[in-house]
């Protein structure tokens, strides 16, 4: 896969579903330097892909489109588009399952609801609040309820038939996707990559770690820890599958020569089997999968959305083959006749392995900046692969003369926090984009243009959605947080660096999201932010003489915001 890829197709501004809008040719798209900058209006969303569902009746599949705010129906048998359903602006819709009744449940990650959704000619569509962010969703026919698990650590249960939540459970924080496996439930963490084994009560009875693993083609890399679980679906007779990342533990060198990619096979995508006892194992190293945002297990066949790469990787596990599609595929499904049913964003379709394509009625919704983002390189590697979602992949990461460095969030307003980098060395968003993605990512230098419509797409990408926590114990810590001083240094902005005692001047991060961010300070040593305030030098806050009850309401309001 060459560095020069990025889906930049004829355009304009705005994304939506305009039926009428002309669709664009079916192929797919180079890095042209001299192309027009394209931006669409609202910008789209990071990519966090999964949003295909293949019916019970084999042949119809339900796209929810997370850059249109619609939920698209199509029978990829008879190759028509069947219905849709327009959203909210910004609802941003993602997982989706159906139930016995033949309903589909849809999580709407803007919009912190569930979507339940009958289709046909007296379509019927009713929302339902559940978590400031949810992400998975699972059916559960023991009880006809639907399972919900949110970023704020929320597993929330509710009625297929409709109605308030019946039951709320919280667990941990950064929850990414649930199976029903049997009397439990499997349910993935994010970025740490684990997997909750939780009964039927709520209850955590396991932690399955993830394997680690090493690479034979990069001894000097050391291991790999598991990072970034993108997907977890149901595995045939028991268990489940978790597409995930892992990260290279060994010092990576701070200065290269020109055009040298020392990033090359230091992000690795694996496929783990978890079977009926809970045992994990994974795959070897699936070469060119870089962000694989969705998988699909068919008869023993697999197929990874691989949102960096214009293709579907599709085959054995160990050895899949490139499906050359068009466009940049977010999604996948197990398709008719033992085929696979691929979503792509840029042009909106859904492309059968089969043959089949049924082109959605939808503007384009692109924007060169998020594509620059999500484009792979040479080195096998893309922004989105350590700032997942825009966000960040919770990784400490070693390097030569400056020691182990957190992955910094760039979310929420990035280019208010220049200068750039944790010491604050870099004034300019190019002078950031010189020293990572081409200096060590092994990217061509993209034209200043292109530059600047990253730099504007990243700020544009918000901040975690907190949950607030309980109020009367947030607004005491809010007079904790004051006193302590914490305000002097993180409001006001992010752009500036201070020596608080941690080894020299660094910036200091915004706190908006901060509950989902762990570990915490420059160099990931604080697991939990009652590590960090239990210990510290005076300059850090005055947070030493803080009694147990204090840093509790301390700790709830910033794991809130």
């Amino acid at each position: 896969m060459g560095a020069g890829r990025i889906f930049v197709l004829l355009s304009i501004p705005g994304c939506g579903p305009a039926a009428r809008i002309p669709q664009p040719e079916v192929t797919p798209a180079t890095f042209d330097p001299s192309a027009p900058v394209r931006e669409s209006d609202p910008p789209p969303p990071p990519i966090s892909g999964g949003s295909l569902l293949a019916a019970r009746d084999g042949r119809t599949f339900v796209f929810a489109d997370p850059d249109r705010d619609v939920v698209w129906r199509a029978d990829m048998v008879a190759a028509r588009l069947l219905q849709q359903v327009a959203l909210d602006p910004g609802d941003e819709p993602g997982r989706v399952v159906e139930d016995a009744a033949g309903r589909f449940h849809a999580v709407l990650r803007g919009g912190g609801a569930l979507a339940t959704i009958r289709f046909g000619e007296d379509l019927d569509v009713v929302r339902r609040s559940v978590c400031a962010e949810p992400r998975g969703v699972a059916y559960d026919p023991a009880g006809d309820v639907v399972h919900v698990v949110c970023t704020g650590g929320d597993l929330v249960t509710l009625r297929a038939a409709g109605g308030d939540p019946i039951r709320r459970v919280r667990l941990d924080k950064d929850l990414r996707d649930v199976v029903v496996d049997g009397d439990r439930l499997l349910i993935s963490t994010f970025r740490s990559a684990e997997v909750l084994v939780v009964d039927r009560g709520g209850k955590v009875e396991r932690r399955i770690s993830l394997p680690s693993g090493d690479a034979p083609s990069r001894p000097d890399l050391g291991f790999f820890e598991p990072s970034v679980a993108w997907r977890m679906i149901p595995k045939p007779g028991g268990g489940a599958y978790v597409i995930h990342q892992r990260a290279a533990t060994r010092e990576l060198p701070k200065d290269t020569p020109a055009g040298t990619r020392y990033y090359a096979d230091v992000v690795q995508t694996v496929v783990t089997e978890i079977d009926r006892r809970g045992e994990p194992r994974s795959s070897a190293p699936e070469a060119g999968a870089t962000l694989p945002v969705d998988l699909a297990s068919c008869d023993g066949r697999f197929a990874i959305a691989a949102a960096a790469e214009p293709a579907l990787l599709v085959g054995d596990l160990g050895s899949l083959g490139f499906v050359t599609v068009a466009g940049q595929i977010v999604a996948v499904a197990c398709g008719p006749d033992g085929e696979f049913v691929a979503a792509s964003r840029e042009p909106a379709a859904l492309f059968s392995t089969g043959g089949p394509t049924v082109l959605l009625p939808a503007a384009p919704c692109e924007h060169t900046g998020h594509g620059m983002f999500h484009l792979a390189t040479d080195a096998g590697i893309a922004c989105a692969s350590c700032h997942p979602e825009g966000r960040e992949d919770g990784r400490v990461w070693l390097f030569e003369g400056d020691g182990p460095r957190r992955t910094q969030p760039v979310y929420g307003g990035v280019l208010g926090t220049a200068p750039f980098h944790w010491d604050g060395s870099l004034p300019r968003f190019e002078d950031l984009v010189g020293l990572v993605l081409v200096g060590r990512m092994g990217a061509p230098r993209p034209p200043e243009a292109i530059v600047d419509s990253m730099a504007r797409w990243l700020d544009s990408v918000p901040a975690p959605r907190g949950d607030g926590g309980d109020p009367s114990t947030a607004a005491r810590g809010r007079i904790v947080y004051e006193r302590a001083g914490c305000a002097g240094c993180h409001e006001g902005g992010t752009d500036r660096s201070f020596d608080v005692g941690t080894g020299g001047l660094f910036q200091a991060p915004p706190l908006a999201g901060l509950g989902t961010r762990a570990p915490y300070l420059h160099d990931g040593t604080a697991e939990t932010l009652e590590e960090r305030f239990e210990s510290g030098d005076d300059r850090h806050g005055h947070t030493e003489d803080l009694a147990p009850v204090e840093i509790a309401a301390l700790v709830s309001l910033l794991g809130g915001l």
